[in-house]
């Protein structure tokens, strides 16, 4: 489902694996969760298969009732009749969403569409896709010109789901990383230390990427790397039954 029709590609971040990864992190809590009910632990399996199947899952039971295969979602026709990326005559982009009637009207009242605000052929989803070769011409004539600033301010002002197109390495001075302190800094054995994205123990309520780890990218033994963090944060008591 990445790539184009002929040419599958691998998706831009390992998430196979992260998600894998995850899901294992929520059986194990699951079974922490039963245990203290049941007093029994449980076996507890996380497979890359399975999770990719989980994942396409989508599109096999669109496929179920469509009878039909989906294309790539790179080339496959939008839902919504705006949901698209922009270029900007600076060479910057934007993706701009409008996936509702009720955005539609804020943007038209932004932008001064009048015409398009009152037009009732575009007051639907429907209608407007129906329209989209259009819309979408007029709407890239009417970006190109405006800053990236000034266009996500008034995007912003409008309420509407936007985002400039970004390397991963624009994060790194990221305004909304920085103001959350979502960066932590790491030390590698050459050059100069560079922040990275921890993982979001935040959403699970516990303080992990606020400790600081006593762990370097030079060790050569993972392993004791493991037991260290795990004895640095207390969790080397924590045993399952079996």
């Amino acid at each position: 489902m990445t790539g184009l029709p002929d040419r599958p590609m691998r998706a831009g971040s390992s998430v196979i694996d992260i998600t894998g990864g995850m899901f294992g992190v929520i059986a194990i809590l699951s079974a922490l969760h039963q245990r203290q009910a049941s007093g029994r632990g449980v076996h507890v399996t996380s497979a890359l298969f399975e999770t990719t199947a989980f994942l396409v899952g989508q599109h096999m039971a669109q496929q179920a009732v469509s009878g039909e295969a989906p294309p790539p979602m790179s080339v496959r026709q939008s839902a919504w009749a705006i949901y698209d990326i922009f270029d900007l005559d600076s060479g910057e982009r934007v993706f701009v969403g409008i996936v509702s009637d009720t955005l539609w009207q804020r943007f038209c009242a932004e932008f001064a569409l009048t015409d398009w605000a009152s037009d009732n052929d575009l007051a639907t989803n429907a209608g407007r896709v129906a329209a989209r070769d259009t819309l979408l011409a007029d709407i890239r004539t009417l970006f190109a010109p405006m800053s990236l600033a000034d266009l996500s301010d008034r995007l912003d002002r409008a309420g509407l789901p936007f985002s400039p197109i970004n390397r991963p390495g624009d994060l790194f001075d990221d305004p909304h990383l920085s103001a959350s302190d979502g960066l932590v800094p790491v030390h590698l054995t050459e050059g100069h230390p560079r922040r990275v994205q921890p993982p979001n123990y935040r959403a699970c309520r516990l303080s992990l990427a606020r400790r600081n780890l006593p762990c370097t990218a030079t060790s050569r033994r993972p392993a004791n790397i493991t037991v260290r963090c795990c004895k640095s944060w207390g969790l080397m008591s924590i045993r399952l039954p079996p």
